[in-house]
């Protein structure tokens, strides 16, 4: 009980409260967790943005962010994808030169 372990390392984390001291883990609380992972803003945007993707596909089919992302229709040809990180990008298919194949 009371472990935690970081997703980015795969190693243990450690939580702490905002004076840099361990917490025992039966005081632990969410808030805490995420403050110790590290998470900032750019964090709460990409959550915020892909739970509002996800929401929107579920109610609409349309995974699209009104203002903010027109989400690539399929096409059989090359394929779109949307690159989430402090901003939404549409990206072509090329995947090639990041993923090769072996």
């Amino acid at each position: 009980m009371g472990l935690v372990i970081d997703p980015a390392t795969g190693e243990l984390l450690e939580i702490k409260d905002a004076d840099g001291n361990v917490i025992p883990s039966d005081e632990v609380t969410p808030d805490d967790i995420i403050a110790s992972a590290g998470f900032d803003e750019t964090d709460n945007i990409v959550i915020d943005r892909m739970l509002t993707i996800w929401t929107n596909f579920a109610k609409t089919g349309n995974p699209s962010i009104p203002g903010e992302l027109d989400y690539p229709l399929y096409e059989s040809g090359p394929q779109m994808y949307v690159e989430l990180s402090a901003d939404a990008e549409v990206k072509d298919g090329r995947l090639a030169d990041e993923f090769p194949e072996e």
